[in-house]
């Protein structure tokens, strides 16, 4: 069910768990699946979650997608640079949410997340795409982190913190083991300290980090930055 168009892998696993949950005598799960397959065209799901230009900037990707033309991202805005210029790619893939397109950038021959928020209007070449074969999405963490390079992290949890957790990122659950005294475990790979850093420093009393050391130093200094 992962592999369904636009639907991420997070999407996908929330949508599978709910309809697993349902009994396999009720005829309903079975025309649920049906149609949740039998979805192609997700304009009314774009839709929902987003509006006004940036939708329309979605379906002008989604479209480029579905026809594997290149498309120019006009008056795309790069936070990394602060610069606003034009950028050709190769759109194949959304992420949560549609937040970011999943392109590959034939200046940097890399493949990137482009914010859509961020581009002004897309313009879609009469060019087919030149580098299908090279289309990869970077690995993704579970708090939505990008990044080939991974890391091994491991959090002691109140039920409060699981509980958010799960909530907010629904693919950290079967990640987590449940300890006594309403204390959880969480073990995984990510790819980056920036999202997991973000989740211990909104629960400082709630979260504790067990490893890896470069976390604990990582959060230690996003303190004293703030105190300073």
């Amino acid at each position: 069910m992962s592999d369904l168009l636009h639907f991420s892998e997070e999407e996908a696993w929330l949508l599978t768990k709910a309809i697993h949950a349902v009994s396999d005598n009720n005829v309903l799960k079975e025309n649920l699946e049906k149609k949740l397959y039998s979805l192609y065209n997700f304009d009314r799901v774009v839709d929902a979650v987003i509006k006004g230009k940036n939708s329309e900037n979605v379906h002008a990707l989604i479209h480029a997608i579905e026809t594997k033309r290149q498309v120019l991202l006009r008056h795309y805005r790069s936070a990394n640079s602060n610069l606003e210029r034009d950028r050709l790619v190769e759109p194949f893939d959304f992420t949560t949410n549609y937040i970011a397109v999943w392109a590959f950038d034939p200046e940097s021959r890399q493949n990137k997340q482009f914010k859509t928020a961020r581009i002004d209007h897309v313009e879609i070449l009469d060019k087919p795409f030149a580098y299908s074969g090279q289309h990869k999405k970077q690995p993704v963490d579970v708090f939505r982190i990008s990044s080939h390079n991974q890391t091994p992290v491991s959090l002691l949890l109140n039920m409060r913190a699981y509980s958010l957790l799960i909530e907010e990122y629904p693919l950290a659950e079967p990640l987590c083991t449940k300890l006594p005294d309403n204390k959880w475990q969480f073990n995984g790979e990510v790819c980056g300290f920036e999202g997991v850093g973000r989740f211990v420093l909104g629960l400082m009393d709630e979260v504790k980090v067990l490893a890896p050391k470069g976390l604990k130093e990582y959060v230690d200094k996003k303190i004293r930055n703030k105190t300073v």
